[in-house]
């Protein structure tokens, strides 16, 4: 299954729990942070990786990694957040773009309560995970900003019954990371929060150090992912940090006044490093990436 070895660098960031909000320009101090936070990342990954014995985990005879995030890439989560305003009213929003104002307190704790399981799938993803898990040279994460106690366990679950069970769950903000990653973060001396949209880039960036340390051969990197910020990071530092694999990523955009139709978008692609748009003209500037679907039409 997994083991228990340390190596050597990174990590940081926030993320609320889903979707596509605008994403901000990330700042230049992601290999940074990386660099800062590589053993205390990889040491928890594997922590997490190693909890649940049901799944098969990390694996290192496999040539293509598939990260997955959930909601609203895989499920089309429904469940509406409680919020308590500045001026202590209480109101609910959209769980898929969140639109906080300054002051809003979200109460997150709603999603361990919530019935995942009657949520629907989202077919574009669901068909390719599908596919990717009857492939034993593809290695299938889902990678979540959620954070309840039960993600996990409900995450495989939920996929399970699809056929479509990943080797993996990594849910960012279960207790166990928040109390020995996330807290014991070291953050530049010229920051004083975690940039938006780098936990899962960093994250990402973790596993394929581990299984690369211990000789996977790995070509291809496919992201499939609904939230611009997490996107954004990843188109522009993933591809440079490990220039000899291919990542593709796409986005899952539905705009809040369309019913729950769900178009998958192949972003981007890239090769040695250097990112492409879908018609091979160079992508230049990933870090202002927006999908748009968080705006009103």
């Amino acid at each position: 299954m997994i083991f228990k070895n340390h190596f050597a660098k990174t990590i940081l960031v926030l993320g609320f729990f889903t979707c596509s909000r605008p994403s901000r320009p990330p700042e230049n101090n992601f290999p940074a942070i990386f660099q800062a936070n590589e053993r205390l990342l990889i040491e928890q990954v594997q922590n997490v990786a190693e909890r649940n014995i049901a799944l098969k985990g990390l694996r290192f005879d496999i040539s293509t990694i598939n990260f997955f995030d959930f909601d609203h890439t895989l499920a089309d989560t429904t469940t509406p957040v409680p919020v308590a305003t500045a001026a202590g009213a209480k109101k609910t929003i959209d769980p898929r773009c969140l639109p906080l104002q300054a002051g809003d307190r979200p109460d997150f704790s709603v999603f361990d309560a919530e019935n995942t399981y009657s949520f629907k799938p989202i077919i574009p993803s669901l068909t390719k995970l599908r596919a990717y898990a009857k492939d034993p040279q593809n290695l299938n994460i889902i990678i979540t900003a959620r954070g309840g106690r039960r993600s996990l366990s409900m995450i495989q679950e939920y996929l399970w019954k699809l056929d479509a069970e990943p080797d993996l769950v990594l849910p960012l903000h279960v207790s166990v990371l928040s109390k020995n990653l996330w807290a014991k973060f070291n953050l530049p001396a010229n920051m004083d929060k975690e940039p938006n949209g780098y936990k899962k880039p960093l994250v990402m960036a973790s596993v394929i150090k581990l299984l690369l340390a211990h000789g996977a051969k790995i070509s291809t990197v496919r992201y499939f992912e609904d939230t611009d910020s997490y996107m954004a990071v990843a188109m522009k530092y993933l591809p440079p940090m490990f220039p000899e694999i291919e990542f593709h990523f796409y986005d899952y955009v539905n705009p809040p006044t369309k019913t729950a139709k769900y178009t998958e978008v192949a972003v981007a692609s890239a090769r040695g490093g250097i990112l492409f748009h879908p018609d091979n003209l160079p992508y230049t500037n990933p870090e202002i990436y927006s999908s748009h679907d968080c705006k009103i039409q």
